[in-house]
């Protein structure tokens, strides 16, 4: 009696570590261009975790990506392109969004704000805020003393973008 009750337990337990298991191993990543390559080339060598974990940059993505290229990782131009695309989509900090992330609205200091802006933020970090000149003219000075590629000559250019796109609403 006290064997089987033993072996009772036991079969809970290991049911319940494989079932954990399981679970982990089939954690969901999000749809997506980049899903399968991530699925396909980064968990031949890592878990996906190890992976859903991190929160990176643009530059942080690409520079992760680099390095396993250089570890073995076999990927062309394109599919690193679509890879750190996804990755900064979908692991970014905040939930940054690609680059090339469309809802801006034409006009000069559009690419700035593809080229700089969205290397850490999301679009809608932009199009939500509706900020006067003042504000928008600190965002920028902020932004560009903790990093961002924005060269002084394009502060003005960017301001009266985002000032004219995204200003305060009425």
């Amino acid at each position: 009696m006290k064997w089987t009750i033993g072996k009772g337990i036991l079969w809970i337990w290991a049911t319940v570590a494989v079932a954990a298991m399981t679970l982990a191993a089939a954690q969901e990543l999000p749809e997506g261009p980049g899903k399968k390559l991530l699925e396909d080339k980064c968990t031949a060598c890592h878990d996906v975790s190890l992976v859903t974990e991190k929160r990176a940059s643009r530059e942080g993505w690409a520079e992760t990506v680099q390095m396993m290229k250089l570890s073995g990782a076999e990927l062309n131009e394109a599919e690193t392109t679509t890879l750190v695309d996804y990755l900064v989509a979908n692991l970014g900090p905040a939930g940054a969004a690609p680059a090339a992330a469309g809802g801006l609205p034409a006009g000069e200091g559009k690419q700035i704000v593809e080229n700089s802006c969205t290397q850490c933020h999301g679009v809608d970090y932009v199009t939500d805020a509706h900020y006067s000149k003042d504000q928008w003219t600190e965002v920028v000075v902020r932004m560009k003393l903790s990093g961002a590629p924005v060269e002084d000559s394009q502060v003005p250019v960017l301001v009266d973008y985002l000032t004219r796109n995204f200003g305060p609403t009425q």
